[in-house]
């Protein structure tokens, strides 16, 4: 698996779109509900088919009002276009929007997030036939109406997209530019650009993810090519006049490679980066490091598996007690890969390591982890079958690292069934992605009881 796309990417704006509601075109597919629900139980499902059987996926999740999920990707015919829509706690679509962009080539939603106000804000890549393309971002109110549509020009903005609202209702994006740099650009609540800020590394540099604190002050991680250490894992600190409070670049132990993959705020300014790192003798490790509101390394946990298999962490979440849960992939044996979650406290005590290893033993990945009541943890990825292809795959933890349950979803088709998102509410866990057909892919939601 290639993990490092590297990514190209300029300034000028683009005007208008075209709003296509694609309703008539959009199937929505439902299952029934278990007759005795209990945690675990698929609740319900909903799809969205494009038009003519065309390629629907969804690639971003977001909570929604009233206990109700956003969900962001595409629909794709002889076109593609931008897909956002809601869903209400039970399962009723509540709209549908699909944007369709001046030249009608291929766009989607690559990250999504939602603000105090309830409003869903939807970014991602439009594309044009002359293969450059832009960052495109939408603001829609809690009823579907469309608010604003704001650019960011770069042949390759769009790429490697994360989405992040303070307080007040600004919004943070960061992707990757066609200069192989990392920008970040802050728009007011009303979609004012109030400023932009970039980094250039001495090489590739990716931005992976991004938060921020309850003062408004914005933090990414990601990832920085330099000759010598290779990647390294790169953080910021950007105040909220857009002024760089700091950059640190970690680099491992051994001749590697270093990723930051996934980043976690305290409201108070702590900083927990997830990613992978290169040791001499272990090859890469799964890591975790907690820097201080000043930018200074508190500490670093690295988690290794058996023999030269690379081992990371896609993702990490803050939980309700002051924890943070980590989740990834490892290898026991050398041999098969399995999913890998770790709780540790704030002061690096890892207070748990679960592993989830599928019926088959093949290969099983954790990309969301997400807390819940009483300490939970939930983990949503994929995971390999002899017969089922790709499966989309969603695991509870309870507080002390035990399982509780772990779903497997199979499409019809025995092939690749991916998730793109996690969000766990009081109501339900919503798990997002796509499922496999002959056609192409479906947009999938899943909602299992917590």
């Amino acid at each position: 698996m290639d993990r490092l796309h590297l990514r190209t990417a300029s300034l000028s704006p683009v005007v208008g779109f075209a709003c296509a509601a694609a309703l008539a075109v959009v199937a929505l597919l439902a299952v029934v509900p278990a007759a005795h629900a209990a945690s675990g139980d698929l609740a319900w499902r909903r799809q969205v088919v494009g038009p003519s059987n065309g390629s629907a996926a969804f690639e971003a999740l977001t909570g929604a009002p009233r206990g109700g999920v956003y969900a962001a990707g595409y629909i794709f015919d002889a076109t593609g276009d931008m897909l956002a829509t809601r869903f209400a706690v039970g399962g009723k679509r509540l709209w549908l929007r699909s944007p369709d962009f001046p030249t009608h080539a291929y766009d989607v939603a690559d990250a999504a997030t939602t603000d105090r106000a309830g409003d869903l804000i939807v970014a991602g890549e439009v594309n044009y036939p002359s293969l450059s393309q832009e960052e495109a971002i939408l603001k829609y109110g809690p009823n579907g109406k469309h608010l604003w549509t704001r650019y960011y020009n770069d042949s390759h903005a769009g790429q490697g997209t994360e989405l992040v609202t303070d307080a007040r209702g600004n919004v943070y994006v960061t992707t990757s530019t066609a200069s192989q740099d990392i920008v970040l650009i802050k728009y007011s609540a009303a979609g004012t650009r109030r400023w932009v800020r970039s980094y250039a590394g001495p090489g590739d540099d990716q931005p992976r993810g991004i938060a921020v604190d309850a003062a408004g002050n914005v933090y990414l991680t990601g990832l920085s090519y330099e000759v010598g250490t290779f990647y390294d894992i790169v953080t910021f600190k950007y105040d909220p006049a857009g002024h760089r409070r700091w950059v640190r670049r970690f680099n491992g132990q051994g001749s590697g490679d270093d990723l930051g993959y996934g980043i976690g705020v305290t409201p108070a300014g702590a900083v927990y980066v997830a990613g992978q790192t290169t040791r001499t003798g272990t090859g890469a490790d799964a890591v975790v490091l907690k820097y201080n509101t000043r930018g200074r390394l508190l500490w670093t946990r690295a988690y290794s598996g058996t023999g030269a298999f690379d081992d990371w962490f896609n993702a990490i979440a803050l939980l309700r007690n002051g924890d943070v849960a980590a989740t990834g992939e490892t290898s026991p044996d050398g041999t098969q890969v399995d999913v890998l979650t770790v709780r540790l406290s704030p002061a690096g005590h890892t207070r748990w390591r679960s592993t989830y290893d599928g019926p088959d033993s093949l290969a099983d990945q954790g990309s969301f982890v997400a807390g819940g009541a009483g300490g939970a943890v939930y983990v949503a990825g994929t995971s390999d079958g002899a017969t089922t292809g790709t499966d989309m795959l969603t695991v509870k933890y309870d507080g002390t690292g035990n399982q509780s349950w772990a779903e497997r979803y199979t499409g019809t088709d025995a092939s690749n069934d991916l998730v793109h998102g996690l969000v766990v509410t009081g109501r339900g866990v919503y798990v997002a992605g796509e499922e496999a057909s002959n056609s192409g892919t479906i947009a999938t939601l899943l909602k299992y009881r917590p």
